[in-house]
């Protein structure tokens, strides 16, 4: 089985995909980040280090992403498994993001109202 390149596509639009791609990993990390500053900040050692852990998975999204971007040189089919599957997991990573943001907050909250 050969594999050919593909044709240029004159709308850019492999550049625009792999532009949104990229940003997509930035808002994700800074997202990550802003988990655990606030982790680190409020003293709660859950939060930091999951706030951690996601910008380890964020960095694992960026190499994704760059593996995603030489699939879009040949002429093979771009919707696959594995990129439903990285799309899922994106998902999954800015809702946990934002459930441990809200999570820190209302227990601050709670401990404000309570002392």
């Amino acid at each position: 089985m050969t594999i050919n390149i593909r044709e240029r596509d004159i709308g850019l639009q492999p550049e625009r995909t792999t532009l949104s791609w990229l940003r997509t990993v930035f808002v994700v990390l800074i997202n990550a980040l802003l988990v655990a500053r606030v982790g680190y900040s409020n003293d709660n050692d859950f939060v930091f280090f999951t706030g951690v852990g996601l910008v380890f998975f964020t960095i694992s999204i960026y190499i994704l992403s760059f593996t995603r971007m030489k699939k879009f040189a040949f002429d093979t089919e771009l919707t696959t498994k594995n990129a439903i599957f990285a799309k899922r997991y994106i998902a999954f990573m800015v809702c946990l993001s934002a459930l441990l943001i809200a999570l820190s907050c209302a227990t601050n909250l709670y401990v404000s109202i309570s002392s």
